[in-house]
């Protein structure tokens, strides 16, 4: 039986407001000017008419009560900075440990649900469907553009 693909709004990569289009270089600076020693990461840190982190994480706690009623293959396509955060509502950290998620681009993680119900990771930012892809500009790391 194939399954219908659906979209989900939520799944959206952090609404940066104002700041949206800014190079990530920029966006590190402003975040940088309004950091709060007790806030090391900027999770609180919100741009104008943004959200900051803290509000992506709530937008995703959804998924983890979907997720218990996954009974086949299921596919999950986002950004790299709301993939961080599910993979670690999914595997049950916290908002601290989504920043250890980093993914290429066009990467494939894998879960799988153990019998109790937990999910274990077992295939992590995997690229290798992109091997022998000629790249005509920028790069597949998520860094080079």
């Amino acid at each position: 039986m194939r399954r219908e693909g659906l979209r989900r709004s939520l799944l959206r990569e952090t609404h940066l407001g104002e700041w949206e289009g800014f190079p990530f270089e920029e966006i590190q600076r402003l975040r940088r000017l309004r950091a709060d020693p007790n806030d090391p990461f900027f999770l609180d840190i919100r741009p104008p008419q943004g959200e900051s982190p803290r509000d992506l994480w709530k937008r995703l706690e959804w998924i983890e009560r979907e997720a218990s009623d996954w009974n086949e293959p299921t596919a999950v396509v986002t950004h790299g900075g709301a993939g961080g955060m599910i993979l670690a509502r999914l595997l049950r950290g916290n908002i601290e440990s989504a920043r250890s998620f980093r993914f290429p681009n066009a990467s494939v993680s894998e879960l799988e649900r153990r019998p109790d119900g937990l999910w274990t990771l077992v295939r992590y930012a995997c690229i290798e469907h992109l091997n022998g892809l000629q790249v005509k500009a920028g790069g597949l790391d998520g860094a080079t553009r």
